[in-house]
């Protein structure tokens, strides 16, 4: 007992003992004449002595620290000044270690000094930081109180802590912040300065209109550019009649290569205004656009050109892909952006039969979109990036020689968020981390393959998911041969190789990789008496025809229909054309519905699509324009290169409304003959001789494409 006493008075207490029993050891320390100066304040460090601390009467003065920071120094003069002074019983000075006290854990993590003032059980008072003043006021003032309290002449009055409410709201703010974080990469876009004006003043003051409106220049690269990167530079200027000029141009000495960067995202949105010349003024009874402050680059030194000085795609699918092909080893850095908050809509409760009929009304909506397919059963395969960089070649041909039908391909790259949406039922799994690291150290390949029995097939082709059980039980396997690397160790059991193996899973998974897409397709005059085999065509290539209008064009609608061809010399002629007699306007729906309506149409210059085939193709085999085209002019079909102008085309067309309209009647007819009697049919299309086609470029160069045919 000594020896715990003595313990006791020199600071260090009894192992054990709750926070009443501290303060009478020390008590009884002091009467027993110890020399040495009584502890001021009570320490707690468990939930046990909190409580005890709490049942205590009287005014508690709790400075509430962090374990790696200690109690506050600069005040304990102050608490032994009025320890002394006042002695009073009523008057109890404690420490507190939040870190080990559960009734403190809201306090954790703080810095700063803290002090908590509790009558009995109730918190009265909060003083935060070291004000000697301050605090003496308040102790004071509270054990007065206390003490009325104490013997029923007032209701002690509970207060909240709002230091802690702040710091509460504060964690809420940041998490919720967190939550809407998203982790992208940097975006960036391609310019390039041609070859000409490479070394010139004109090429110092260009970068200087980039880099004064805060545009950075991540990579600055002067070099002779190869024949391929050539052809994809000028892909969207074949068809133009001074095509062979421009590709000597390009070809003549070395180009100047800027990839411009303006903060996380949306620098291309950014850049179009200071190298792109204003839209064409609107015609009469449009609503004019405010006029663009900014000079740009082709006002300042091209003359209104757009391919003098700088090659740049206004389209931002194709911006992005050629920025890839020039610096294909680019790493762009890693971005944080914010989402948009959700705001969800409060709906009136409904009954479980209210809930059915709006998935029925739903899923006939969608099926109504998508393409009938009558071939074989199909599979999509999905090669994780590991695989696809090592063994994509080997996979296909495996496919191949399994007696499977390749039907397309397809390279994605999946962002972490997209990554974990796509595979939130496997959330759970200790795989999860390593399987979201893998979807998204590269570009996936997606294969769309057909059998007979394509499931059954496929389920023995792929083998086990697990990679240890694919070696010993299925070693000829594509998860077994394609999930690993030669001479290195594999750090998990995760397969590089999965597919569908039912025909609702492939469904789905076809609508996520090839969306279905809505486009705008044009069946030309001299083509219109041709429509119902052309049509058929269009049906058995799959496509969903959502609408058809015979309709006669007018100069200002084609304006739109041809924006991009405004400036080119035949753009007269071809208003002349269309706008003599009705087209067939066409709106079309299929997976990838842009890319596959251009790739049906082939090249805008019926002799070079023609050329583009081997002789000993079978005619079904040909595009709408080899078969049906005659000249540049008159090549049969037209359609837009882009979701956005295929958007536009259709509402000017066919109203803003127009998919409300199609509802209960016929996809096929809808509208049919509407439009009709605009014009007398007093002028064919003349059969000239029309350099190089139209040169339908619309958003990003419509129609400019490479020669492809229709399976691709």
């Amino acid at each position: 007992l000594t020896d715990r006493l003595t313990r006791s008075s020199e600071g260090h207490l009894p192992a054990g003992l709750g926070a009443f029993q501290q303060f009478f050891y020390r008590g009884s320390a002091m009467n027993k004449g110890n020399k040495k100066e009584e502890q001021v304040q009570l320490e707690i460090t468990t939930q046990e002595e909190w409580e005890d601390l709490m049942q205590m009467d009287g005014l508690k003065v709790i400075d509430v620290f962090q374990e790696w920071t200690g109690p506050c120094a600069a005040l304990y003069g102050l608490f032994r000044t009025l320890k002394e002074e006042l002695n009073d019983k009523m008057l109890i000075f404690a420490t507190a270690c939040a870190d080990t006290v559960d009734s403190l854990e809201k306090y954790r993590g703080r810095s700063e000094p803290y002090f908590l003032f509790f009558g009995a059980a109730v918190l009265v008072n909060v003083v935060k930081g070291v004000n000697p003043p301050l605090m003496e006021t308040t102790i004071r003032e509270m054990l007065k109180n206390e003490k009325e309290a104490f013997a029923g002449f007032v209701a002690r009055v509970e207060v909240e802590d709002l230091y802690l409410k702040a710091i509460e709201e504060a964690k809420e703010a940041e998490a919720k912040r967190k939550s809407l974080e998203m982790e992208i990469d940097q975006e960036s876009t391609l310019v390039i300065i041609c070859p000409p004006f490479v070394g010139t003043d004109q090429t110092d003051a260009i970068i200087e209109q980039f880099t004064s409106n805060e545009f950075e220049i991540l990579l600055d690269e002067t070099r002779q550019l190869d024949d391929d990167l050539i052809d994809a530079v000028l892909n969207d200027e074949m068809d133009d009649p001074d095509f062979g000029p421009r590709l000597n141009v390009m070809s003549k000495g070395p180009a100047r290569l800027l990839l411009i960067a303006k903060g996380p995202q949306g620098v291309h949105e950014a850049i179009v205004p200071y190298i792109l010349t204003a839209d064409a003024p609107p015609a009469d009874g449009e609503e004019a656009t405010p006029p663009n402050p900014i000079v740009s680059i082709q006002e300042s030194f091209g003359g209104g050109d757009p391919k003098a000085v700088i090659k740049f795609w206004k389209d931002k699918s194709t911006a992005d892909a050629m920025r890839a092909k020039a610096f294909p080893d680019f790493v762009p850095a890693k971005a944080i952006v914010y989402r948009k908050e959700e705001v969800k809509e409060v709906k009136a409760e409904e009954t479980p039969d209210d809930e059915d009929e709006d998935v029925d009304e739903e899923a006939e909506d969608v099926s109504s979109d998508i393409p009938d397919y009558d071939g074989q059963p199909r599979c999509v395969v999905l090669v994780r990036p590991s695989a696809n960089a090592a063994y994509r070649n080997d996979i296909i041909e495996a496919l191949k020689s399994s007696g499977f039908e390749i039907q397309t391909t397809r390279e994605f790259i999946l962002t972490e968020e997209a990554a974990t949406e796509f595979y939130e039922d496997m959330a759970s799994f200790a795989i999860f981390d390593d399987l979201i690291k893998e979807m998204t150290s590269g570009p996936i390949l997606i294969i769309v393959v057909a059998k007979e029995e394509a499931y059954k097939a496929m389920r023995e082709l792929l083998g086990p998911e697990s990679f240890s059980h694919a070696q010993e039980n299925s070693p000829q396997s594509l998860r077994a041969m394609f999930s690993s690397l030669p001479d290195v160790e594999k750090e998990n059991d995760m397969t590089w190789i999965e597919a569908t193996l039912g025909a609702p899973e492939t469904q789905k998974q076809l609508l996520y990789f090839f969306p279905i897409e809505t486009t705008f397709g044009l069946i030309k005059p001299d083509s219109v008496v041709l429509q119902e085999e052309i049509l058929e065509i269009i049906r058995g290539a799959g496509f969903k025809i959502a609408a058809k209008k015979e309709h006669q064009l007018t100069p200002d609608e084609l304006k739109v229909i041809y924006e991009r061809s405004m400036d080119k010399p035949f753009f007269d002629d071809l208003v002349e054309y269309l706008s003599q007699a009705p087209s067939i306007c066409l709106i079309l729906k299929a997976q990838d519905g842009v890319e596959k309506w251009r790739a049906l149409m082939g090249c805008a210059d019926p002799d070079r699509a023609v050329d583009s085939y081997p002789d000993d193709v079978k005619p079904e085999n040909l595009c709408l324009r080899a078969v049906y085209g005659r000249t540049g002019l008159d090549n049969a079909v037209h359609g837009s290169s882009s979701v956005e102008h295929a958007k536009a085309c259709i509402e000017l067309i066919f109203g803003a409304d127009w998919d409300v309209k199609k509802k209960g009647q016929d996809t096929d007819t809808y509208l049919d003959g509407e439009g009709e009697g605009e014009g007398e049919d007093d002028g064919e299309g003349e059969d000239e001789d029309y350099e190089d086609g139209e040169g339908e470029s619309g958003e990003g160069g419509e129609d400019g494409a490479e020669p492809t045919t229709a399976e691709a």
